[in-house]
């Protein structure tokens, strides 16, 4: 099971509690736009990611990777991730993912929300993927309201 795409992915790296080592990288680019890319790593001490192996088998787990970053707007596009110092017995080699944001509008607002996302993990002897697409987005609302009649 993967979670985080919606906010805790970037949060964990760039939230005003992280201890995320953080540093300029380069230029690349998605989907023709540049993007400035910084280099993070997140020690064992510090890290938030957890994973688990059955009930009892458990442990934080260091990481690193990278933030893909809009120079104009400051809005992520991308985030990576990659685990590879992981206890033998919660039976992983290393677990990668890439999440993918764009600007999506709902409603009258647009927002940065997840489009994509990729898990990779390899156990020794198979691997695993998850691929994710987030689509249609919708605004939910409802109007409603409260009339108060006095009493006769």
């Amino acid at each position: 099971t993967s979670e985080g795409e919606f906010g805790l992915v970037i949060n964990g790296i760039l939230g005003e509690k992280s201890s995320a080592a953080l540093h300029w990288s380069r230029w690349e680019a998605i989907e023709d736009r540049r993007a400035a890319v910084f280099d993070y790593s997140i020690d064992r001490e510090r890290s938030t990611l957890q994973l688990s192996l059955g009930d009892s088998n458990n442990a934080f787990i260091p990481y690193y990777g990278s933030v893909y970053v809009d120079p104009e707007s400051g809005a992520v596009w991308r985030v990576t991730s990659t685990v590879t110092e992981i206890p033998a017995e919660l039976e992983t080699r290393s677990i990668s993912r890439t999440v993918d944001y764009r600007e999506t509008r709902i409603g009258n607002l647009t927002y940065t929300l997840p489009i994509e996302a990729n898990v990779v993990l390899d156990t020794g002897t198979r691997f695993l993927q998850n691929h994710i697409r987030f689509t249609n987005y919708r605004k939910f609302q409802a109007d409603s309201t409260i009339s108060y009649t006095p009493a006769h």
